[in-house]
């Protein structure tokens, strides 16, 4: 399945349900020069990985694993490039993650 583009702005922003049984779509996040992720609402005993990669193929963990609610991530273009990202969740019952983008600054 091709990677969703992560439009920037708050318009752009995206819903990211998960369960146990189910994890993320694939985000591309080449339009976005940084980005936010905050877990939105979380029951179970879940926790979510973000994880990053540039083929498709090989990923790894970015960042420290989101556990409770208002949990907020932020990465910045020194953080970068961002690549693909995707959500992966350990445990059991639902979370829901709000994703934003932030547009590349032209100088």
């Amino acid at each position: 399945m091709a990677a969703k583009a992560l439009l920037p702005g708050f318009g752009g922003r995206t819903t990211i349900t998960l369960s146990d049984t189910e994890n993320s779509d694939t985000f591309d996040m080449s339009m976005c020069e940084s980005f936010a992720v905050t877990l939105t609402d979380e029951t179970g005993t879940s926790s979510v990985q973000m994880k990053q990669s540039f083929d498709g193929v090989t990923w790894t963990s970015l960042g420290a694993a989101l556990a409770a609610e208002g949990d907020v991530q932020k990465y910045d273009i020194t953080d970068g490039p961002h690549g693909l990202l995707r959500f992966d969740q350990t445990g059991t019952g639902t979370a829901v993650l709000t994703l934003v983008g932030f547009p590349l600054s032209c100088n």
